[in-house]
Parts: structure tokens; sequence; C-alpha cells
């Protein structure tokens, strides 16, 4: 079957052709006004001859992409929930996603270098280069979970501090006097964690062990870090709660605890800062203070998508959840 044009619809359903554009880009945003006797006359014929709707006359007519990029130095790295709810906003905003990556010395990625999307959400600080770029050519950005506050782009970052303040006052009320502070890096979370677990615990001083050693041997790596946490343990006998900064120590410090004949919380109280029940079966179940990475992506699209049609926005800060289990 020959493929119809919009105007050859338009003539079979005796509208114009932007009423048919507006029909069938399903765009919310469109003022053109028609009924639903209108609007089902021209799906009906459209469906009868075959027609799709053309992506690059849409853009022509609306002067938009429809289409996000979304950044990162590794896309394995964004949350599953966060890639999700990316791709589900972006259905419902009848836009695509196309998915770029930049390492530092590469050259500008195509989403930046070429008029491609209408906005990017960058899930990694990328460095000055990205920052420039999307400064020289006006591209909408949001940053979204890199704790990154000195470019023009609008954020959406997680209070880290306010979280170790939370943490804090768990202990407390747990009658827990020092606190052990579980990281992994040197990253800008690490830091942030860091300052606000000792502004929250100006009378005990806390420990903070921050390991970067890492391996492609996780039995290899859980070694290194169950020696690790033992030893200060052993040389901080008034250590009484931990904090555990990734996924894989909330389970070694059980480990660590058992092997010194600790007991979880009496002795020792421990707070995750990811919600772990699903991945380790540890007994007492374990409290954790965690983010919906599903809603962080949603308000970056939300945000995002504000910028694009020129709404006034701000930059957003989402707290920490606590998930109660029983080991505070």
């Amino acid at each position: 079957m020959k493929k119809i044009s919009l105007i050859e619809i338009a003539k079979l359903a005796d509208v114009s052709q932007p009423t048919v554009s507006a029909i069938l880009s399903n765009n919310k945003n469109n003022n053109t006004k028609f009924s639903k006797i209108t609007a089902k006359k021209v799906r009906k014929i459209a469906d009868d001859y075959n027609y799709r709707p053309s992506r690059t006359l849409r853009t022509l007519f609306e002067k938009k992409h429809n289409s996000i990029g979304l950044l990162a130095k590794n896309i394995n790295m964004i949350p599953h929930d966060s890639m999700n709810s990316v791709i589900n906003n972006a259905s419902k905003n009848n836009q695509t996603v196309l998915i770029d990556t930049f390492k530092e010395n590469d050259e500008l990625p195509n989403t930046i270098r070429e008029d491609i999307v209408d906005g990017l959400l960058i899930f990694e600080d990328l460095g000055k280069m990205i920052d420039a770029a999307i400064d020289k050519y006006e591209i909408p950005a949001v940053y979204v979970n890199t704790n990154k506050y000195d470019c023009n782009a609008l954020t959406v970052n997680i209070d880290e501090k306010e979280a170790m303040h939370q943490a804090a006052d768990l202990f407390s009320k747990s009658n827990k006097k020092r606190t052990l502070l579980l990281l992994q890096g040197d990253s800008s979370y690490t830091q942030l964690r860091a300052t606000g677990i000792k502004e929250a615990c100006i009378t005990n001083e806390p420990v903070i062990l921050i390991i970067t050693e890492n391996s492609a041997n996780k039995d290899s790596y859980k070694k290194t870090v169950f020696q690790k946490i033992k030893s200060i343990l052993i040389n901080n006998p008034d250590i009484d709660s931990i904090i555990s900064g990734w996924d894989i120590t909330s389970n070694v410090v059980y480990e660590v605890c058992q092997s010194m004949n600790k007991r979880i919380p009496e002795d020792i109280a421990v707070l995750s800062l990811y919600d772990v029940s699903g991945h380790w079966q540890l007994y007492p179940e374990i409290t954790s203070l965690y983010v919906d990475y599903s809603e962080m992506a949603n308000k970056g699209m939300e945000l995002l998508n504000k910028i694009i049609n020129k709404l006034k926005c701000s930059d957003i800060i989402l707290k920490y959840k606590l998930l109660k289990g029983e080991s505070v």
C-alpha cells in the first residue's frame, strides 16, 4: 500500500494539515483545538492507511526534538530503578531517550556536538569540558545525584550530611556512644558523609574507614574489607555502632561481629546506607537509610522538562528515608 501523507489525510478528513499533525503527534502542549469526533476520524484514516508519524516532520513543526539525552561515563553505574523511571517518564511525555557516554579526553558526545536532543540528564560529574559545552550551546541540563553545585545546570542531589545526622540520632536514642563510618573510594559522597558524621558526633569523635582498594575477585575483596573492619574494632573497643556506606559491607560487618562474639544490636548497632533487605538474609534484620532511585530520576525528568519549557524551577534536594529493622 502506498504511504499516505499528512496532506492526504487532511483532505480525507476535511480538516487542516496542522490539525492532523496535532492529533497524530499526541503532543499535550500543542494549542491546536479539535473535537474528539475529529480526532477519532483522523486516527481511523491514519490507521486504515498504515500511517506512522514522522519524528523529523514533527520536530520541524514543533521546533523540538522530543528527545532527552542520558549522559554518563558508565551507563551501567546508573541505578536500574533510575533508568526505568527515565524511560517511563520519557514515554509518558512522548519523548525518546538517547543514551550517550563520555570519558575524559574524549571528543564531545553526539548529544552535545549535534543538535539532536532538547536537554540532558547527566548522572556523573563529567568535568569542566562538558560544563563549558553545555554553557556554550545553552543546552538545558540537569545533574542527577552528582553532588555537583559549581555549574550553571540545575541539580537533583541527596542530602548526604543530613543522613549522617539521622544516623547519629538513631544511635543516640539507642545509647550508642562511638561510631565507625565505612566508606568506599574518594568521591563527593565520601567527603560529604565524613563531614556530616563529624558534625553530628561532636562529643564523641567518630572513626572513619575509607577503603580505596578494589578487586575483580569478590571473595578477595570481601576478605580485605573484613580484615580492616576487624582490626579497627580490636583497636577501638569503645566502638558500639557502625554505618555501612555501601552494600557489600553490611554482610561483612555481620561476619566480623560474629567472629568477635559481638551481638547486634546489643554490643554493636548496624545501619546501612542502602536498602540491602533483598540482597542479604541478615539477622537481626538490618536497619537502613535509603534513597528511592525511581523518585530521584522522576525529579530529574520533571526538572529537565520544566527547563526545556522555560518554566521557573530550582535545585532539588532529596532526603534519605528510614527503613526500620532490628539492627539499631
